[in-house]
């Protein structure tokens, strides 16, 4: 009864079904072979809390976009897992991961990385950038395996004196302002707000 070259027929149409739509049941969650979880788009997990678009992982927390696991014990990361473990305040890590905290964009064959960005088939770094194949680094400069442990412990301890240690990179190294990023349509905040922040 709807003629379906004409504009009018088609939008006619589409907004029935958007009423209809709002007359019907809608699940709290979308998932399946799951225990002790929410969120949503979460399957083949357990224990997974305030979590969106998760597989096969467990005991995690304010996680999103982790895939193809096994993956567990992972708190606020943001994509994309396959094998990881043991990551704390995250983006992009993935593919064989293990004890990674405050970094972006670290994977493939990584452990023991901190305050990282862009490292690749690595293990025991702290504050590196674009690093790959290489071990016991600092500031991408590589030491013997008993000076890189001194030097972090030492740098772990400053940092921990300043306030430093324990959260993501702060915003003030942020290479995008607020108004360049999709933070706005997550946290809008006008101007003032922005500005009194930083």
């Amino acid at each position: 009864e709807y003629k379906r070259d004409i504009h009018s027929s088609i939008s006619k149409r589409n907004l029935q079904f958007l009423n209809f739509q709002k007359t019907q049941p809608y699940p709290v969650s979308h998932g399946y072979q799951n225990e002790n979880i929410s969120g949503d788009h979460i399957f083949r997990c357990k224990n997974v809390n305030n979590s969106f678009d998760i597989q096969k992982s467990q005991d995690m927390k304010f996680c999103s976009r982790i895939y193809n696991g096994p993956n567990s014990d992972c708190y606020d990361i943001d994509q994309f897992g396959l094998k990881i473990e043991k990551i704390y305040e995250g983006e992009c890590i993935g593919l064989n991961a293990q004890n990674i905290a405050f970094c972006s964009s670290v994977n493939h064959q990584v452990s023991n990385i901190y305050y990282s960005h862009q490292v690749k088939n690595a293990m025991h770094c702290f504050g590196c950038k674009g690093i790959r194949f290489t071990n016991y680094c600092i500031l991408n400069k590589a030491y013997s395996k008993n000076e890189y442990f001194t030097l972090r412990n030492k740098i772990i301890k400053h940092m921990q004196k300043t306030g430093e240690w324990g959260e993501f990179f702060p915003t003030t190294i942020s290479p995008f302002a607020y108004n360049e990023t999709v933070a706005q349509e997550y946290f809008p905040m006008t101007k003032t707000e922005v500005l009194a922040k930083g």
